[in-house]
């Protein structure tokens, strides 16, 4: 009885899952066409054309492109983590938690659009000497993805008796070593959905690699899936869509390997703040 007085709900639902999903089925069947099989409005390839996969990989030089997104994806979340980390928890837990105001003014960042720090953020990056720099990059993620992170991190660490450090101190164990071996380890599903939130903020930069990376050569993914729209080679609109489907692919297999954790540290990170 109750599933039947909950139908409307459902219903809405379903309808948001499908706005969600059509277009992404769309892009995916495209991918497995030619152009003219596309403008002819077929919304199941005729011909399954695999081979779109590996001419868009090779025309497009993803490899490359490849390379440079991998390197900001791995480098600038484990950093993340670690300073969100760190933050967290002397605002969470340390005599530090007594300044609301400077958790306040951290969190300021997060209602502050992105687009409106680029100039800013290009030019502390240029003065630095790390202008068309991956580093630059990363550095420039690092700073502007803090806000959010070191708010989900000490929602997790409020959760978290004082009693379990409390405990800790008394056996001697510092301040670093009561962080690292006691309330980590209790936090590992915050970590984890932090982790996969940068993840894919770091795979999908698209503005911030824009300002910084002047040099095509260092480009990301998606700033080459972009250009690869005005090249020479991309006149088979399937080759477009198939390196859209390459660069969306890593994250798909990403969530669906992590999605547990991924909604446990998301409903458990959301309970204080």
């Amino acid at each position: 009885m109750k599933e039947r007085r909950n139908w409307p709900l459902y219903a809405v639902l379903t309808v948001f899952a499908l706005v969600a999903i059509v277009p992404f089925l769309w892009v995916l069947m495209c991918s497995l066409m030619n152009t003219v099989e596309i403008y002819s409005g077929n919304l199941i390839p005729p011909n399954w054309r695999f081979s779109n996969y590996a001419e868009a990989w090779r025309r497009a030089r993803l490899g490359l492109y490849f390379k440079n997104s991998l390197y900001i994806t791995v480098l600038a979340p484990l950093l993340g983590i670690a300073l969100d980390s760190l933050a967290g928890y002397a605002f969470a837990k340390l005599r530090i938690r007594r300044w609301n105001w400077l958790f306040f003014l951290f969190l300021l960042g997060i209602f502050v659009p992105g687009e409106a720090n680029l100039l800013s953020t290009r030019l502390q990056v240029q003065a630095i000497g790390l202008q068309n720099n991956l580093n630059g990059v990363v550095l420039a993620m690092l700073g502007t993805g803090m806000a959010f992170g070191i708010f989900l991190m000490r929602n997790f660490f409020l959760d978290i008796p004082d009693s379990f450090g409390e405990s800790a101190k008394m056996d001697g164990a510092g301040t670093f070593a009561i962080f690292w071996r006691v309330y980590l380890p209790l936090a590992r599903s915050g970590l984890v959905a932090l982790f996969i939130f940068k993840i894919i903020g770091a795979w999908n930069e698209f503005n911030l690699s824009l300002f910084i990376l002047t040099d095509s050569d260092k480009w990301t993914i998606p700033l080459a899936v972009t250009s690869f729209r005005s090249m020479p080679g991309a006149s088979n609109y399937g080759y477009i869509f198939a390196a859209a489907m390459i660069c969306v692919f890593p994250i798909l297999i990403l969530y669906f390997i992590f999605q547990r954790s991924f909604m446990e540290g998301i409903t458990a990170g959301g309970v204080k703040g």
